[in-house]
């Protein structure tokens, strides 16, 4: 019983389980207390031994334990454990890109999506980092292999509007911002962007429209730009 928990979790989801590894030893000791020692010297040998192995695993355990000191090397090694588990490639690949290191995030974000070319969101935040390079044409190509499996997402939408009003293709841009619209409703920087867009455009009326929803997503719009559009 105790040792089932070693022998039926998957290997590329061991790194999720570590008290996989607790249980059997649990029953180890368990095993240990209801020995029959026959006799002293046996008995003294048995209590070297012991002390000797809560020594060696004391000193393992510790030094193990530095793995939990920060997101950093629970995930790497976590990633060194099993490198071909989509799940904590991804998770560091995200890590890095809050931590602002986008070299070492696009290098996860690429092997979670060698790992699997299915995974959603994945090519959304990878195009994300290129965004930030100004490389705004392989952004678009990431963000359109992403909306055929994830057409649903408002990210996506709004982060291929993105690129797409970059490129200087501002009525494709428009329509991909509304769609983003369409499926988040109370997100005030896509508004924005639709006031920013149809102002480009030279469509005022649509602008201050989408200025007002802006504002009253507690977006605010500057005074030079209700002027550009002609006023509230």
């Amino acid at each position: 019983m105790f040792l089932l928990p070693v022998l039926l979790i998957p290997k590329a989801s061991a790194f999720y389980y570590e008290h996989r590894l607790y249980l059997p030893i649990i029953g180890m000791l368990i095993v240990f207390v209801n020995l029959s020692l026959v006799s002293k010297r046996t008995e003294n040998l048995f209590s070297q031994l012991l002390v000797a192995l809560i020594v060696i695993f004391g000193i393992t355990s510790f030094l193990y334990s530095q793995n939990f000191s920060n997101k950093f090397r629970f995930w790497e090694n976590a990633v060194n454990a099993s490198p071909n588990a989509v799940y904590p490639n991804k998770v560091l690949a995200a890590i890095y890109k809050e931590e602002k290191k986008p070299e070492l995030a696009q290098q996860y974000y690429e092997k979670t999506l060698l790992l699997n070319p299915s995974e959603l969101a994945i090519r959304n935040d990878l195009a994300v980092i290129y965004m930030e390079k100004n490389d705004y044409a392989k952004a678009k190509s990431l963000l359109e292999e992403e909306l055929k499996i994830n057409s649903t997402s408002d990210k996506v939408n709004f982060n291929y509007a993105r690129t797409l009003y970059q490129l200087k293709q501002l009525p494709d841009a428009e329509k991909y911002w509304l769609k983003a619209a369409e499926l988040n409703t109370s997100s005030g920087e896509t508004y924005q962007c639709l006031a920013i867009v149809n102002a480009d455009m030279k469509n005022f009326d649509k602008a201050r429209n989408f200025a007002h929803q802006a504002e009253a997503h507690n977006i605010p719009v500057p005074e030079d730009f209700w002027k550009a559009i002609g006023g509230k």
